[in-house]
């Protein structure tokens, strides 16, 4: 199983690589949720960088199996977060589409 990068790991990487402040790149990081979680509410699609794409999507209504019977229930139509690596980034670290 792959090992994840902490907050702590990103911001050092990020800082040594661009020369900008760990303080700085915290902040970033710490004002990205809400920024992102307010665009959404608006219905905007976020591009961070050439990295991810988020967006909300609607979802019709359906049925799905209960695993372990032959019933179905139904799902409700909702809308959903959509995150998508970008393309470029995609193929960098060779996603599985």
């Amino acid at each position: 199983m792959a090992k994840n990068l902490t907050k702590d790991e990103l911001v050092t990487r990020l800082s040594e690589t661009s020369g900008v402040s760990k303080t700085d790149i915290k902040a970033v990081l710490n004002s990205l949720k809400p920024v992102v979680t307010q665009a959404l509410k608006e219905d905007l699609t976020v591009k961070v960088g050439d990295v991810v794409t988020f967006g909300m999507v609607d979802r019709k209504a359906t049925t799905a199996p209960i695993p372990g019977t032959k019933d179905r229930i139904d799902v409700p139509a909702c809308r959903a977060l959509k995150c998508k690596a970008v393309g470029a980034f995609q193929k960098e670290v060779k996603v599985v589409k």
